[in-house]
């Protein structure tokens, strides 16, 4: 895998080279060559211009027969001053063209010298990426910012070394789990021979104390300047900045341009990502567990079968959002819009194989989503057992097989909601002040009165009751 990625970074680098300028000597000489060619031109011209001017006013004036001496030279004197005029006027324009040319000559020497220059900046900036001291590759990496910021040519291929370093430096730990079957609800005769794959709520693997407090500098510098970076990919950006597979835990990515950017099964357990842009970027698979995505940007992301246990996503924006299969345990989504996300089962679910009855989709098990708004979204068969849902907004949601056991749906609008059953309501907590159709409020006031009075929490301690 380390091979691979450091022959992506040499590839980079060869892509940079391949598209070098001329030296400036070559450019210079080429110069010198046609400046002579110039000078000889003129010299054979003002020869030529001297024969005229003596010559021609002599065989204009002949033709008129003049014989009175001063009558003679005074009309070979008009018509010499009259030629020089045109003459003149005609050394003038040449004049301005080869002042124009000259101008031009030296601005293109100044960009050949300037793009000399970037060229071996950034050839420098590489060396430097590569040495031992960190303080060394610090100064290579900024060097690449700036060279990036003066040069749209070199923006790109910078762009490539720099997530190809992360991808060579900083890979993701393998973190084995069983995928040998999807996370579904199997028909009763079969749930004993089938599987459900199950994942540990967060840091898979351990990091010892001496690892978390020394995160790496020159990955975090790398990010910090990925993530300030002029262009994106709807503003000019050819491709989509490859960070799949990549180790960001702990990271700070606060505010960072990440957008439409590949994340996939990338660890970014604890990463701070707050105010983050990660429009349409792809998080499939990704750690996400105790990760900071106050009000984060990830609308049409990718985040089927992520890990964001405990994640705080508290006014993030996650509309159209594909969450199937994701896993959001105990985490806050408070604020947060979910307008159209996708909680469903997995799209490319098999069911003739894996002879399950329908399956199951995200688990926002004891997940706090307060105020959240959730309208239109498919939650069709999620677990949402405990889950808070105080004022959020389910208007028009697919609740099919949804498990809403234990869930608090006080004063949540359940207006206009898909295949909600009676028997799901029936296992809620509260239904206080919460917003239903009219017919099926009906039903459950008279089966279930207890359901519209206001819960009271168990008290903690006697002293309490």
């Amino acid at each position: 895998m380390a091979k691979e990625e450091c022959m992506d970074l040499r590839e980079a680098v060869e892509k940079y080279k391949q598209s070098k300028i001329p030296s400036l000597s070559t450019t210079c000489e080429k110069a010198s060559h046609h400046s002579k060619t110039c000078l000889l031109i003129a010299i054979i011209l003002f020869l030529i211009f001297i024969y005229l001017i003596q010559q021609v006013p002599h065989w204009q004036v002949a033709q008129f027969g003049i014989t009175n001496p001063k009558d003679l030279a005074d009309a070979e004197n008009s018509y010499r001053a009259t030629l020089a005029q045109i003459f003149g006027g005609i050394a003038i324009v040449i004049g301005l063209y080869y002042t124009w040319r000259r101008i031009s000559i030296a601005e293109e020497n100044l960009i050949v010298a300037q793009e000399s220059q970037i060229t071996e900046r950034f050839t420098r900036a590489i060396e430097q990426l590569g040495n031992e001291k960190i303080e060394i590759r610090l100064g290579g990496i900024y060097s690449l910012e700036r060279i990036s910021q003066e040069s749209d040519k070199d923006y790109w291929p910078i762009m490539e070394i720099l997530t190809a370093y992360i991808r060579s430096n900083s890979p993701a730990k393998v973190i084995e789990i069983k995928d040998d079957f999807p996370y579904f609800q199997a028909s009763e005769d079969k749930k004993d021979e089938l599987e459900v794959m199950d994942f540990q709520p967060f840091n898979e693997y351990e990091k010892e104390e001496a690892e978390v407090n020394k995160l790496p500098l020159d990955i975090q510098a790398i990010l910090t300047v990925i993530g300030r970076r002029k262009y994106s990919i709807s503003s000019g950006e050819p491709s989509y900045l490859d960070l799949r597979k990549t180790n960001l835990s702990r990271f700070v990515l606060i505010g960072a341009n990440l957008e439409g950017a590949l994340l996939y099964e990338a660890d970014l357990q604890e990463a701070r990502l707050q105010r983050a842009n990660l429009k349409e970027a792809n998080l499939e698979g990704a750690y996400l567990q105790n990760s900071l995505l106050v009000k984060t940007d990830l609308p049409d992301a990718i985040l089927k079968k992520a890990k964001l246990q405990w994640a705080d996503l508290f006014g993030a924006v996650l509309t159209n959002a594909n969450l199937q299969l994701a896993n959001l345990e105990y985490a806050t989504l408070s604020d947060a819009n979910l307008e159209n996300a996708d909680f469903g089962h997995d799209t490319d679910y098999n069911f003739e194989r894996w002879g399950a009855t329908w399956a199951a989709g995200a688990t926002l098990e004891n997940a706090y989503l307060y105020n959240a708004n959730l309208k239109k979204a498919n939650l069709r068969g999620t677990n949402l057992k405990g889950a808070i849902f105080k004022e959020a907004n389910l208007e028009m949601a697919n609740l099919e097989h949804a498990d809403l056991k234990g869930a608090d749906l006080e004063g949540a609008n359940l207006e206009g909601t898909y295949n909600l059953t009676i028997e799901q309501l029936s296992k809620v907590k509260t239904l206080y002040n919460a917003k239903l159709d009219e017919k099926l409020e009906k039903l459950l006031k008279e089966k279930y009165p207890a359901l519209f009075e206001k819960f009271k929490d168990k008290p903690l301690f006697p002293d309490e009751i």
